[in-house]
């Protein structure tokens, strides 16, 4: 287990870092000067539920399973490491105000607060033009009672993926 800024988790085993897969649902659009209804442009949004924080209390709350070898790792990889998490309500992607068809993905929340971290520090805020456009307002959140297990699959196994989670242990 290693720590983040922002009260970020990630999970490492050896050489491996661990991922959620998200199932993904792709589209395709024509964005004028970039594409052609012969060569769109494709989006993948995620079509299951992603938003998760660690609810680690040690690192042996992780699992680690290992098993045989299949024909195609980078589609059902050997390794697999399932944590505790609790879901995050509210904790969406953010869409831009100024194009609503695009999406980015969010910050961590510092989840004490209700708010995003670099709210509460402003050292850590987003400078405009990369992820999350200045002007987006993160929105509430909350955090679930119940925890459940997820399963991560190491990095490369993934297209759509959340690697680092937010603490909320």
């Amino acid at each position: 287990m290693s720590r983040w800024p922002d009260h970020g988790i990630a999970l490492e085993h050896g050489p491996l870092v661990y991922s959620l897969p998200i199932k993904e649902a792709w589209s395709s659009i024509v964005a004028p000067r970039y594409s052609t209804t012969d060569f769109p442009v494709w989006i993948d949004n995620p079509s299951v539920q992603w938003n998760y924080g660690a609810f680690l209390k040690a690192a042996s709350d992780a699992k680690f399973e290992r098993r045989p070898m299949t024909t195609d790792p980078w589609i059902d990889p050997p390794v697999r490491l399932t944590i505790p998490a609790r879901k995050i309500e509210g904790w969406d992607l953010a869409v831009d105000p100024k194009d609503p068809e695009t999406r980015y993905s969010p910050p961590l929340h510092d989840l004490a607060l209700g708010r995003a971290a670099s709210e509460a520090n402003p050292s850590l805020a987003v400078p405009p033009g990369d992820f999350l456009p200045a002007h987006s307002e993160p929105r509430p959140v909350r955090v679930a009672d119940q925890a459940e297990r997820i399963e991560l699959v190491p990095y490369g196994a993934t297209h759509l993926r959340v690697t680092i989670f937010p603490d909320v242990s």
